[in-house]
């Protein structure tokens, strides 16, 4: 008969009606046993398919009905859980006057199965009842169930905590507010059951007569419901709206992840799949304002290099390579979120184990391609070299044939993530060298990547690497005796008199693709030309800071004094050198010592200065000594890398030195 239940759906509607039908039937009567009666319950949830509204009310419901008072409870039960298809079949008028009736008696049945059978059919016939029937039956219906229930804490009330969340999901339209509040608390008093901070549900479970009556241990029905609550949280959520969530859910949503049952924290961990959709297409983005918008900058980045780690070693060792794969390309997105210098020196060793102790494909082509994005955004030019000249010693002379075809993959990665010029001088003429391996699946991989290498080439700046390809063709040409490969070589020939070396100026007969695909690899090389200017701007200031300071430590053993005061000395005694000199002469004395006043400041960085005897000579001196700013900028070199401050500190010591000269020169006998 169970074979009969199997293939009543395969079978036409009139061998359906015309012996099935009749046999059910029969089977059904109250004069039958009780296993006929159950295999007739689950003939008629199989027949009620078949038929139209009209076939079902006149030979099958009579049926139903009666078998819904059956004596037995299986029987109740059984038939209980066909009332939702038995429903579908009917329509929603009938439903209510037959079916519904009956199914709020087996609601308040006095045995549990069968209101556990009542409680699943009525979460089952909620999109086929209206808002009325809603309103009016289905509401108090499972509000009264729900209080039964948790009076009782009977076998029902797991049932309950699992169907809570389709329960108010189906009914929100229909609650009001003060509904809808019952119902939430409800689920927060479920999600708390059986915990030990819970004094009042200890007390109540209590036995009054421990002596006389066993006491009753809930914890594993407790334990049922709190997983049923994490199980029905996310359906919760959207009962209540993502805008209320902290003020109504938020400490539900705490107990539970901190439950000390182990299957309740699962759960819940395993409920956060809606919050990922959202957040894994923008994973890097929130990586990055994690790590730039926290107050705590140090500890959450290293927090996270340390999850990270932990991460990769946890799925690494799983069965599922995709994940793997997955999170090993989401690394790539790291540059943007922590220092290179964190990232040398714990990801790219990281990823270069993985290029090599990875068994998948998959997750070492993804450990190559965050790699190469690291290797983009290293601002060390030596870093970059390092990695670099790493890649092609392990992979390209490496002694595994695996090894070796990786690195073919990893030339593409290049081509699409770096200019042709960074390829053209780090990777082509290793690639080429592939072309007399031993090992013919190498040399058959590599002529499929030839037609998209001579595309790279620009002449005349490329000729001599025109050269090369052209002669790795020719070797593979005539030394080539594996079938296969010479096949796959005379392919890339035609490939390769189809593409056009292009020339330095585009021509104007390039396609529109052409010249995007051409300004997206300026760009690309623009940026690491931006890189290295970085690079060396940042090396240069580096040097000048350590010459600088070399020059401040040196100097600082014998300063040279500068009076402070910015003021000449008044002369004591001024002797009479000449007598026969007029008083024009002093009058010019004072002139040019006013002019020195003024542009003491000012001088040149090296001054002879030629004593004469004559005083009006020595005037003239004091005069061409005191020059102006223009003649010191063009005496100065303009290399020099003096700081102005200290240059400024020198012309005022050479001033003041030559007017003291000069001063005591003329207070001379």
């Amino acid at each position: 008969m169970e074979t009969l239940l199997d293939v009543i759906d395969l079978l036409p509607k009139e061998i359906v009606k015309g012996e099935i039908l009749t046999l059910a039937v029969n089977k059904g009567q109250m004069s039958q046993p009780v296993s006929s009666r159950l295999l007739c319950c689950k003939m008629l949830g199989k027949i009620c398919l078949k038929f139209d509204a009209y076939v079902i009310k006149k030979e099958v419901l009579p049926v139903v009905l009666s078998l819904c008072q059956d004596v037995d409870f299986e029987v109740r039960g059984y038939m209980c859980k066909q009332l939702d298809v038995v429903a579908k079949g009917i329509g929603l008028e009938s439903t209510k006057s037959a079916i519904l009736p009956e199914l709020v008696e087996l609601a308040y049945d006095e045995e549990t199965f069968v209101r556990l059978a009542a409680i699943e059919t009525i979460v089952q016939m909620l999109p086929l009842l209206d808002d009325d029937t809603c309103t009016q039956a289905i509401i108090p219906l499972v509000k009264k169930l729900c209080e039964n229930s948790y009076s009782l804490k009977d076998s029902t009330l797991p049932v309950i905590c699992r169907q809570l969340g389709q329960l108010c999901c189906g009914l929100a339209d229909n609650f009001t507010s003060e509904q809808k509040q019952w119902f939430l608390k409800f689920f927060q008093e479920l999600s708390k059951l059986g915990l030990p901070n819970t004094e009042k549900y200890r007390s109540s479970f209590t036995s009054p007569l421990p002596d006389l009556l066993p006491e009753v241990d809930h914890r594993d029905k407790f334990r049922e419901c709190r997983h049923a609550c994490a199980f029905n949280f996310p359906a919760m959520v959207l009962f209540v709206g993502s805008e209320n969530f902290e003020k109504e859910l938020y400490r539900t949503f705490r107990d539970l992840c901190t439950d000390p049952f182990h299957n309740v924290r699962k759960t819940m961990a395993c409920g956060f799949y809606e919050v990922l959709k959202g957040i894994i297409p923008y994973l890097p983005d929130c990586l990055k304002t994690i790590c730039c918008c926290s107050d705590s900058q140090d500890n959450d980045k290293s927090n996270l290099v340390k999850a990270l780690i932990v991460c990769e070693e946890a799925t690494s060792v799983t069965s599922s390579w995709r994940l793997h794969a997955d999170f090993l390309s989401c690394l790539s997105c790291l540059p943007s979120c922590i220092s290179s210098e964190i990232i040398f020196t714990t990801f790219v060793p990281l990823l270069f184990v993985k290029l090599h102790a990875a068994r998948p494909i998959p997750c070492r082509i993804a450990a190559a391609y965050s790699l190469l994005i690291f290797l983009r955004n290293t601002p060390s030019l030596e870093r970059r070299k390092g990695i670099i000249n790493e890649l092609i010693r392990e992979l390209c002379y490496g002694r595994s044939c695996h090894k070796r075809m990786l690195f073919i993959r990893v030339c593409e990665l290049v081509i699409e993530l770096f200019s042709k010029v960074f390829f053209k001088q780090h990777f082509l003429k290793p690639l080429l060298t592939l072309s007399v391996d031993p090992v013919p699946n190498i040399r058959l991989r590599l002529c499929s990547i030839l037609p998209r290498l001579k595309s790279l080439i620009k002449l005349p700046k490329d000729s001599h690497l025109l050269q090369q390809l052209e002669s790795c063709i020719k070797t593979l040409i005539s030394d080539e005796k594996d079938r296969d490969v010479s096949y796959a070589v005379s392919r890339a020939i035609e490939e390769l008199d189809k593409i056009e070396v292009a020339t330095e100026p585009i021509s104007r007969r390039s396609s529109c693709i052409e010249i995007a695909l051409d300004m997206k690899d300026r760009l690309k090389e623009e940026e690491e030309r931006h890189q290295l200017e970085m690079e060396f701007n940042l090396k240069l200031k580096e040097e000048r800071n350590v010459d600088f300071s070399t020059i401040s430590t040196n100097t600082k053993g014998g300063k040279i004094p500068v009076r402070k005061s910015g003021t000449l000395p008044k002369p004591t005694k001024i002797k009479e050198k000449h007598s026969e000199q007029p008083e024009k002469v002093v009058s010019s004395q004072s002139k040019s010592l006013r002019i020195l006043k003024k542009e003491r400041r000012i001088s040149s960085p090296a001054v002879i200065v030629e004593f004469q005897k004559n005083s009006s000579q020595v005037l003239q001196t004091t005069r061409d000594v005191s020059t102006s700013t223009e003649t010191v900028s063009k005496t100065t070199s303009p290399k020099c890398n003096i700081p102005k401050s200290r240059y400024l500190k020198v012309l005022t010591y050479a001033h003041g030195l030559v007017r003291n000269v000069l001063l005591s020169f003329l207070n001379s006998p």
